[in-house]
């Protein structure tokens, strides 16, 4: 989804668009010595911050992506497009955690980026974190993941 791609091209610490290596003066680093762990608060927060991006001037983005799922309902030829949609936001949200918390947060991030477009009042930016700090942060009281 377009917020995903929104949140994608941010800096995993600070949430801000990357910097160029000549902004940063040196020789390019290994990503995880450009971008340290995010905690789970940290993580929501910037992904609710992208959500609500989708809202300005992504909205139409967003738009024509939920609209691409719908068309794929009737047209099977649109399906791997959609299909790609889905996978770009999977490997994106893995990027920062394991696959089923990313599948997780991608399913949340997509009915949240629905209700945020289609209903007359979208959910807050508090809510939206929220639902998003449940996922990400981990259940002690779960077993290890095999």
């Amino acid at each position: 989804m377009a917020t995903v791609a929104c949140f994608r091209g941010r800096d995993r610490e600070t949430g801000t668009p990357p910097r160029t290596q000549a902004d940063r003066g040196g020789p390019k680093r290994t990503n995880q010595e450009q971008h340290p762990h995010l905690s789970p608060d940290r993580y929501a927060a910037l992904l609710a911050d992208a959500l609500a991006e989708g809202s300005g001037p992504q909205r139409d983005q967003q738009v024509i992506e939920f609209e691409l799922y719908l068309a794929a309902l009737r047209r099977p030829a649109l399906r791997p497009i959609a299909d790609q949609y889905t996978e770009l936001s999977l490997r994106t949200l893995a990027h920062y955690t394991d696959p089923d918390t990313a599948a997780a947060a991608t399913a949340a991030l997509n009915g949240l980026a629905l209700r945020a477009l289609a209903n007359t009042t979208p959910p807050t930016r508090a809510q939206i974190e929220a639902v998003l700090r449940r996922i990400l942060t981990p259940n002690p009281a779960l077993p290890p993941a095999t």
